[in-house]
């Protein structure tokens, strides 16, 4: 959760806002579990996050995004993260289909969806080479 919040808080500092999204209600958390499938990538992906080995985290999370029987609370899960890690990685071309996936996921809160869109929008209008600000 650290690494979405830390994704918001670069999200909220990029200037441009993409369209706005229709406002989809969230689902109730009893929908918002962790199929076994991903489990344990999802707690390496999140260990190498605390270590700060963002490449251990990328591998362990594309591990996750390739496990079969996934729930949708698992794609936006895993979509967030990845897509987080990407943006700590510095490379906004793997990160900006992520950030997309993950602000249209009706698992996420409307702050959420605005702070996805908004990193994204961000991303796609900065030149090459340069992350916005």
């Amino acid at each position: 959760m650290r690494a979405i919040a830390r994704l918001i808080l670069v999200a909220t500092s990029v200037g441009l806002v993409g369209a706005a999204l229709a406002a989809q209600p969230t689902p109730p958390a009893a929908n918002r579990v962790i199929s076994a499938a991903v489990r344990g990538p999802l707690h390496a992906a999140q260990q190498a996050q605390r270590a700060g080995n963002v490449d251990l985290e990328i591998q362990a999370l594309l591990k996750a995004q390739a496990a079969s029987r996934k729930t949708e609370y698992d794609h936006y899960l895993i979509n967030s993260l990845l897509a987080t890690a990407y943006v700590n990685k510095r490379e906004p071309a793997k990160a900006v289909p992520l950030l997309i996936a993950a602000a249209q996921s009706p698992y996420a809160s409307p702050a959420q969806r605005k702070g996805f869109t908004e990193a994204a929008v961000g991303f796609l209008n900065s030149p090459p080479g340069r992350s916005p600000r």
